[in-house]
């Protein structure tokens, strides 16, 4: 089966500079988007991300029960009504200074996110991107992640209306070596 998640270019802007804060102690947030069957696979599309200017320790990231109550609220405030197939499609958090796998305590949380929700794991040292879709029957799934550009949704908040962003403009490639599933979040060449 075939697995893919499509990030819009903006939110994932907004992981990588959520990361960047403190690049050394991790963090996390929540996703918005939709889940499309293909004749071959599954597909989930991101088009909006919650952060908060919340960090964890160096090895962990708990996601607080009222950091979730928050993020429902923005998908009630900023999605409903616009478009019926938006939800909260899942999470990510970052790995500070460690490499970008799923470690045994991320594989026990994803148990939460069953039914074709996304869980991605973003490694500022390493600058990769990994992500995983776990089925309804809590089957996990490596998928690919890209990114994309889109105008049809504009990304409605998140944590860019917190802190101004001034990231560099890059782009997710693929590169000689890596795991197939495995992004580098690298400048693009001017």
């Amino acid at each position: 089966m075939n697995a893919v998640i499509k990030i819009k270019k903006d939110v994932l802007d907004t992981i990588v500079y959520h990361a960047n804060l403190n690049n050394t102690l991790e963090c996390g947030g929540y996703l918005y988007g939709y889940s499309k069957k293909t004749f071959n696979g599954i597909e989930i599309v991101v088009v909006d991300v919650y952060a908060e200017k919340i960090l964890g320790q160096h090895n962990s990231f708990n996601f607080d029960p009222n950091y979730e109550r928050r993020a429902i609220y923005y998908l009630n405030e900023n999605w409903w009504g616009l478009n019926q197939k938006i939800a909260l499609i899942g999470n990510y958090h970052s790995h500070g200074k460690y490499k970008a796998i799923f470690s045994k305590e991320d594989r026990k949380a994803q148990k939460m996110w069953m039914n074709d929700r996304i869980a991605l794991l973003y490694s500022p040292k390493y600058n990769e991107i990994i992500g995983d879709i776990i089925r309804k029957d809590g089957s996990v799934l490596q998928a690919r992640v890209t990114s994309y550009d889109d105008y049809e949704y504009q990304l409605s908040c998140g944590i860019k209306d917190c802190l101004p962003i001034s990231y560099p403009d890059q782009e997710l490639v693929y590169e000689d070596g890596d795991r197939p599933k495995t992004l580098k979040y690298k400048p693009k060449r001017r």
